[in-house]
């Protein structure tokens, strides 16, 4: 009997994932089912230039990114019953499967009410209908990662008229070298964006925060959330209710269940150096898929092992911030900026779109660094 395997959301990980499972032409490969609420993929690490007006679109329909066997079914999965192999769907319709791949994602995490989001394609729009309309008062943005930063260079390029405050609750791109947070810094001053660092704005406290940051409009980039579906159908999740798996992408207990993408965490001490992003997801989602075979031909499953190169920080159209770091995300002395800088992050944001669209013209493509010291090690401690 052909395998059903149902893969819950179509981002980076769920693209990957479901293209690398048709790697067989023939009536013997299984059937694979995408369930998404949308018909359209968005490119979330290009929302910040759509929210400042940079870009004029982040939206490509899903039947370009898709191989033909995979079967979109556009709506959201409400629930999972693990025990009986089925999903129920917000419009009433009940699934079963062989095989679960939960690659949920992430979305807009918490803010205060007043505050404006960019990491949905929702909040962007928002954004930039509302950028467009401002004709006064300054733009207080918070967060001090690689989003906060990012939509300051774009909004700062656009919009020059606009006077701009980043706040930090502690130093501004955390994770890059001192030096390469020097170089952001003067970038950022060239573009007269104000700096506040080491100052905590207050997500709860409304009086509070109106008296640190006065008028202005406000953009929270300080985090993002994952969905409660893994935690509300009785799935392992850790305390941000992400789904629990193993360093083989696989939930304990449950082991016709798997996972990729942000929506995951990776329940053993050698994965604290993954990050949330499409570097993390396409390999995640390409692993996932691969052990899915192995699953289902009943060979042993292996341990993802995939590591970084760079971090690349966008600081306004042509330039950017590329850290050089170790596999397991570490920086190296080594950084890039200014023009050479933005050229190499476009080109890495032209090779993710274009990695979905390869992986679905020829299964089995996709390649990522792989590092034989991360993840589990023979000498560690059996689980107990």
């Amino acid at each position: 009997m052909t395998p059903h395997i149902i893969v819950i959301g179509a981002g980076y990980a769920g693209i990957m994932a479901a293209n690398r499972l048709c790697l067989s032409d023939d009536a013997a490969g299984p059937r694979v089912t995408l369930i998404n609420p949308k018909d359209h993929f968005i490119e979330r690490i290009r929302l910040h230039s759509y929210a400042a007006s940079t870009l004029k679109s982040v939206s490509h329909p899903l039947a370009t990114l898709l191989h033909p066997q995979v079967d979109l079914l556009v709506d959201s999965v409400e629930s999972i019953e693990p025990e009986a192999r089925r999903v129920t769907l917000a419009g009433g319709e009940s699934l079963s499967y062989d095989v679960l791949i939960y690659a949920a994602g992430s979305a807009e995490g918490a803010a205060p009410p007043e505050a404006l989001q960019i990491s949905t394609l929702a909040g962007a729009e928002e954004t930039r209908r509302r950028l467009k309309e401002h004709t006064s008062g300054p733009v207080h943005i918070v967060g001090g990662g690689h989003t906060g930063l990012e939509l300051v260079g774009e909004i700062a390029s656009e919009h020059p008229q606009i006077e701009i405050h980043l706040h930090c609750a502690g130093a501004i791109a955390p994770s890059v070298s001192e030096r390469a947070r020097a170089a952001i810094l003067r970038r950022l001053k060239r573009l007269k964006v104000i700096v506040h660092t080491h100052q905590p704005v207050p997500m709860r406290d409304h009086d509070a925060r109106r008296a640190l940051l006065g008028d202005g409009l406000l953009i929270w980039c300080a985090g993002f959330s994952t969905p409660s579906l893994a935690m509300t159908s009785g799935l392992p999740h850790d305390t941000r209710r992400r789904l629990q798996v193993t360093p083989e992408l696989q939930v304990p207990g449950f082991p016709n269940i798997f996972g990729a993408g942000d929506a995951i965490a990776i329940d053993h001490p050698g994965y604290a150096y993954l990050r949330m992003g499409c570097a993390s997801a396409l390999p995640l989602g390409a692993h996932v898929a691969d052990n899915v075979q192995r699953y289902l031909e009943q060979r042993p499953l292996e341990p993802y092992r995939g590591g970084y190169i760079v971090q690349n920080i966008a600081l306004g159209p042509k330039n950017a911030l590329v850290q050089f770091v170790h596999p397991d995300d570490r920086p190296r002395s080594i950084h890039m900026g200014g023009l050479a800088g933005g050229i190499f992050k476009e080109s890495i944001c032209r090779m993710t779109l274009r990695s979905l669209s390869n992986e679905a013209r020829h299964p089995g493509t996709f390649s990522w660094s792989q590092h034989a010291e991360l993840g589990p090690q023979a000498d560690d401690e059996p689980a107990a």
